[in-house]
Formats: C-alpha cells, structure tokens, sequence
C-alpha cells in the first residue's frame, strides 16, 4: 500500500485489492469495474472517497463494430412491363425486393400477397378483366416503410 497526500485529498494506493482510497471532507464516493468495463458510481456519505479500480493491463479490450445499416426498400418489376398486351385472363407477376419482405399486388378486381423470398424473389399471378387493367404492387418492410410501383397491363381475350 502506498501513501499520497496533496491540498485537497490524501490518496491512499491499494495495488492488492486493485483500490484506491481518497481521504476529503466532502462525501464518499467509488467506481467499480463489471465484466471488464468501467461503472462509475457516486455516493455521497461519510467522509471518504474510494475508488475501485483494476489495472488498465487487465481490462479486456473494447472491440468496435460498425453499425448494422438495413438497405433501403427496393421494388422492381421483372415481368410484365407496362403496356403488355396479354390474350389470357391471368397474367404472372415477377419481381424483386428486400428479402422476406411482404408485397401485395391488385388490380381493381383481383389481389394476392405474398412473401419475397430469401433472396427478394417474388412471383404470383393475378386475373385480369377485359381491357385495361391497372397493377398496383407494394412491398412492406419491417419497419412500416414502403414502396409501390404501377404498371398497365391489357387483356384482349377477344379472337
């Protein structure tokens, strides 16, 4: 155990019991080390301060980890593009998103939703009316965001 004094506190150095006792005539007060990590703790009583302290040889070291960023929600469309002209009454829907991301798609008189997989593929069909039919599809992700896309499609079921 070592000894220090100075004008305004005497320090007293417990290499043993990794401590360091700090004499004044204001409060008590202490730090202690958890799992490697320094908590600093203060409490006002009686009339010391005593810090607790581990050699800084023996605290692990912090190790830095860059932030996980999500990437922003996408949406694509593979197939079909707008303005396709289709001679059937279903049309198949592909695209691409986040992966396990929710999408829904809908005409005026049709819907479905479905899941992307896990590498943001998706793929559905939907029935179309004759004419004209507006696609809507809309990816969701986890935090409430989203995305949509609109495309026409025509069905000319007449031969």
């Amino acid at each position: 155990m070592s000894y220090l004094k100075t004008s305004l506190l005497n320090f007293i150095l417990d290499y043993e019991h990794n401590k360091i006792v700090f004499k004044s005539e204001k409060g008590f007060s202490h730090i202690l080390i958890l799992a490697g990590l320094a908590v600093i703790a203060v409490v006002a009583v009686a009339g010391y301060f005593l810090f607790m302290v581990k050699p800084s040889e023996t605290l692990a070291p912090v190790k830095e980890t860059a932030a996980v960023q999500t990437p922003p929600l996408t949406l694509s469309i593979d197939s079909p593009s707008d303005g396709t002209v289709v001679t059937d009454k279903k049309i198949t829907i592909k695209g691409t998103t986040l992966p396990n991301t929710a999408v829904i798609m809908f005409t005026e008189s049709d819907q479905t939703s479905l899941d992307s997989d896990a590498q943001g593929n998706f793929e559905d069909s939907l029935m179309l009316d004759d004419g004209i039919n507006s696609i809507t599809i809309t990816a969701y992700d986890d935090k409430g965001g989203e995305k949509s896309t609109q495309f026409d499609v025509v069905s000319d079921t007449a031969k």
